[in-house]
């Protein structure tokens, strides 16, 4: 890597400065509020209630490298004879969808994207899914929102993170996951296996060295949106700048197509 990319690099993490402040109580209350959630609707045991449904879930390849988004489809089909009214919309916005994350023989823990679990579309008629009939939903696994400890003692500490990824970044270090989704607290999709690999382009290692030091990267990457409250707007206008100047020379790389398509995203919406 040239030195004249490293120094824009560094110039837009000196502009940053992500202190993260903003969301930490919001992600207590968030975390506190997990804590008291059944825990058979976070382990996700499949019962008698499912109707018919069954939830599969799938990703575009399985090998994937550090800090590169992972899309993953999930289809919930109707096996039954009748027709399904569902419980809600499926919506990993709103909490009705989750995803779990395994990191080898490990356990399973609940991964919260940008936005999961807060902000979910509501409707007074749930939908009806006909007999043999399916439902596509996506979604990208890659920043997440790490509970926060503030004032929480160890013992209850200790509970959030058995439960819950508690690094920004999904997954933080090469090796073979297992995901798995859950909808509406008891319908279950198959495990899934991927493997996280190094980078191996020069330009992809020193791209993941920012991205895992600075991990607001990959929230931006992933949803073309900053942590509120960290950023002035300026600082956010030298950053999105900064990004679209370094991402030119980059055009081939990993994850210059998705720093590109959210710098767009962002613009659109700003």
């Amino acid at each position: 890597m040239k030195n004249g990319f490293g120094n824009r690099i560094n110039g837009v993490i000196m502009k940053t400065n992500s202190l993260f402040s903003f969301l930490g109580l919001v992600c207590l209350l968030v975390w506190i509020f997990i804590l008291c959630i059944p825990l058979s609707l976070l382990t996700g045991a499949t019962d008698d209630k499912s109707g018919g449904l069954t939830l599969g879930l799938s990703t575009a390849k399985q090998a994937y490298i550090l800090g590169e988004p992972v899309p993953m489809a999930f289809t919930i089909r109707n096996n039954s004879d009748s027709r399904v009214e569902l419980p809600g919309l499926i919506d990993v916005y709103g909490g009705t969808l989750v995803v779990f994350v395994a990191f080898e023989d490990g356990p399973y823990r609940q991964y919260l994207g940008p936005g999961w679990a807060i902000s979910g579309t509501r409707t007074s008629k749930p939908p009806m899914l006909d007999p043999g009939g399916s439902i596509e939903r996506s979604a990208t696994l890659l920043h997440n929102r790490a509970p926060q400890r503030g004032d929480l003692n160890e013992q209850r500490w200790k509970l959030i993170t058995e439960r819950s990824i508690d690094s920004e970044i999904a997954l933080p270090k090469p090796g073979r996951y297992r995901l798995k989704a859950i909808l509406f607290g008891k319908i279950e999709s198959p495990p899934l296996e991927i493997h996280i690999t190094e980078p191996q382009r020069i330009d992809d290692i020193e791209i993941w060295k920012v991205i895992s030091n600075q991990p607001e990267y990959a929230l931006f990457m992933q949803s073309g949106d900053l942590l509120q409250g960290t950023l002035t707007d300026q600082r956010t206008k030298d950053m999105v700048d900064a990004l679209e100047t370094f991402i030119t020379f980059l055009s081939a790389r990993t994850y210059t197509p998705h720093f590109r398509a959210a710098t767009a995203k962002h613009r659109a919406e700003k």
